[in-house]
């Protein structure tokens, strides 16, 4: 102001150009304006601090800076921190003036705009009428006495779509604990003033009161508010902890905690020797906090969760789940490569053991763990590029040859090239895959997924060499005194198990599941089909053959439950497979087709009742054995089970330049 009133009285200010008209007026700022207003010599100097002389100044300490946080204890953090986790950044936070201004930092991050006080809930109002967004305020327990009830009341008024949270501590903290309105303090903090009654006398209609520090409840109550339409007030009231020990005397003992620098940034996993090696994320740690919250179990988990236990190559099942939900792909993608060398296939053919051991399993069902990895991998398909590329170490020159490249040796090949070594793969076979090209039927695991697993692996630096047969073209002697200085054998148990069963002449054709699978489904079509052996592979078999035209197909085993993964046998059902269990075969008969005897009869003295089987051909799918003929000039040691003998640790053989993996070394 500028002007003269009645007795010539002089008023001084902004437009005087006394005092600036931006920012605030701290104690520097007053003191220059007061000097220049009454013409005494300055006494401040340029950099703003102030000084008993320009002359004789003496530069005062720098206070150490303190970052911008809420004081340990804060209630205002788990009311921060559940928002965050509900909402998420999708939506907009808008905060107001006071201690909760601090919810804006990192790394609770709930403030996208600040103006001034009271405008927490009509900048969240006025967004909202403008994106048709649901929006978020906050405002203190003060402020909402001082400011905020007329803007709640307008946004009541217009049915804006907003949650208004006031943050109850109970004090007017920052500005030097002046007692927020309607409270008094006498053996406790009791509060005369209901916000609760004064948001609801102002018209809403959607009203929660909570203890923030309780966080399962918190995030409940802002679950329910996110769902609402309209206003929402959300009270979230626990005692500001300094004030609460400053005036009653004590400190608090509820709703505190104490921090175990020792646990800290740690899930248990790596005492396990399964470390993922991933930094903690701010949304993953948000999202894992809010479903331990969330968890309905008494007791709080112990000790590495049982699916990643069960989990044979040791991926963090939690970590992928947790970035999945945050909408962190990416890092889910990096979890799931570090460990799984073929995650286009395994996510598609995994017998899932760790769905079997799911904690949810007896409560509403497991979680769809694979389905979850096989949605990061398609998506990563989609990618123009792969968005996770592995860093291996430095080459040394080392070189290392694999025979077979089915999924044994190809994940032998991809760990050797991360450790820097040189890698050829040799299979009998002219492409690379093995089983998994082979064995699995196309609608299990397409072309297209198990073609990109290998190229991976072959982009990293791998060769191959096809159509070299072990024991016939292809040595193990002639390699290990060649260029390469040790050998992985990954030739797989290939050898048909076959039963020996009485065969009338003119009895059904026979052949082996690995034969029929490899290139010989025509032979079902129009014939009935008996596939002996009712697990995965047999299974296989069956919904091979219904696709081939077999008129109709029946499997049998001895065992009295499907052994097969439950949804291959399902779909097999589905499909038109019929199951008999607990039958064993005995004999090939040119009438009945195959004949069989229940297994539960044997033994007893009822008398053995026969089961015909009426087929045209029997698929034989009870197994395969390594075939050792092409290793008996090496002396090998094997296993009772007619696998190699290794080094459980190495995975080293008896010959030391020689190891085995997959199905010729012993689980």
């Amino acid at each position: 102001l500028c002007g003269r009133l009645r007795h010539n009285v002089s008023i001084l200010g902004k437009h005087t150009g006394h005092f600036p008209v931006e920012f605030e007026y701290e104690p520097g700022v007053l003191r220059k304006g007061l000097e220049k207003l009454l013409g005494l010599e300055s006494k401040t100097l340029d950099n703003g601090h102030n000084h008993r002389s320009a002359e004789n100044a003496t530069e005062l300490p720098c206070l150490a800076p303190r970052p911008p946080e809420l004081c340990s204890g804060c209630p205002h953090r788990a009311s921060f921190y559940a928002a965050k986790a509900v909402f998420e950044d999708a939506h907009l936070y808008f905060n107001d003036i006071g201690c909760y201004t601090l919810g804006a930092a990192a790394p609770l991050m709930t403030g996208d705009a600040l103006l001034c006080m009271g405008a927490g809930i009509t900048l969240a109002s006025s967004v909202s009428r403008v994106t048709g967004e649901r929006a978020v305020s906050f405002i203190g327990d003060s402020t909402f006495f001082h400011s905020g009830m007329p803007a709640l009341m307008d946004a009541i008024k217009e049915n804006t779509d907003i949650v208004a949270v006031v943050l109850d501590n109970q004090a007017t903290a920052m500005t030097g604990f002046q007692v927020s309105p309607g409270v008094e303090v006498k053996e406790d903090l009791e509060r005369r003033v209901s916000i609760e009654g004064v948001v609801m006398a102002l018209g809403a209609q959607h009203v929660e009161r909570f203890d923030p520090h309780d966080l399962t409840k918190a995030l409940a109550a802002f679950e329910r508010a996110k769902a609402y339409s309209g206003v929402s007030v959300l009270i979230a009231e626990s005692p500001c902890p300094h004030y609460y020990r400053k005036s009653v005397g004590h400190p608090l003992t509820e709703g505190c905690y104490t921090i175990d620098q020792s646990l800290c940034a740690e899930c248990g996993r790596g005492a396990c020797g399964m470390d993922c090696g991933q930094p903690p994320v701010l949304a993953t740690e948000r999202n894992m906090g809010r479903n331990r919250a969330l968890e309905k179990r008494n007791q709080p988990p112990t000790g590495v969760a049982s699916c990643a236990v069960q989990c044979p190559l040791g991926i963090c099942i939690q970590g992928y789940a947790s970035h999945i939900a945050a909408g962190e792909y990416a890092m889910a993608l990096e979890l799931i490569m570090r460990r799984n060398p073929l995650p286009d296939s395994v996510c598609r053919v995994c017998h899932s053991p760790c769905e079997t051991a799911c904690s949810r399993a007896n409560i509403d069902g497991p979680v769809a763990v694979n389905a979850l990895k096989r949605f990061v991998m398609d998506w990563a398909a989609e990618e123009p590029e792969l968005p996770y590329q592995h860093e291996p170490e430095a080459a040394h020159g080392h070189k290392i040859a694999i025979v077979g490249a089915g999924p044994a040796g190809l994940s032998a090949a991809r760990d050797l090239l991360l450790r820097g070594f040189s890698v050829t793969l040799f299979d009998q076979a002219d492409s690379l895959g093995g089983m998994l090209r082979l064995g699995i039927p196309r609608f299990r695991l397409p072309a297209q997924a198990l073609d990109r697993d290998i190229a991976r692996i072959l982009d990293s630096g791998a060769d191959f060499v096809g159509g070299r047969t072990l024991g016939r073209d292809l040595a193990i002697e002639t390699l290990l005194n060649g260029e390469y200085e040790a050998v992985v054998l990954a030739i797989g148990a290939q050898q048909p198990i076959r039963l020996s069963l009485e065969t009338e002449p003119g009895a059904p054709e026979t052949i082996d599941a690995l034969d029929y699978l490899a290139g010989q489904s025509g032979l079902a079509a129009g014939r009935a089909v008996a596939v002996v052996g009712a697990g995965n592979a047999g299974v296989d078999v069956a919904r091979v053959a219904i696709r081939a035209g077999a008129s109709r197909v029946t499997v049998i085993d001895q065992q009295s439950q499907i052994p097969a993964l439950h949804h291959e046998a399902e779909a097999a059902t589905e499909e038109g497979t019929l199951f008999r269990m607990g039958m064993r075969p005995v004999r090939l008969s040119a009438a009945a087709g195959l004949e069989c005897v229940r297994v539960e009869e044997q033994g007893t003295d009822n008398p053995v009742s026969t089961q015909k089987i009426a087929a045209d051909l029997v698929i034989f799918s009870v197994g395969q054995a390594v075939d050792k003929r092409a290793l008996d000039d090496l002396d090998l040691e094997w296993t009772d089970g007619g696998t190699l003998h290794i080094d459980p640790e190495s995975g080293r053989t008896s010959h030391p330049r020689l190891f085995a993996a997959g199905d010729m070394a012993p689980v």
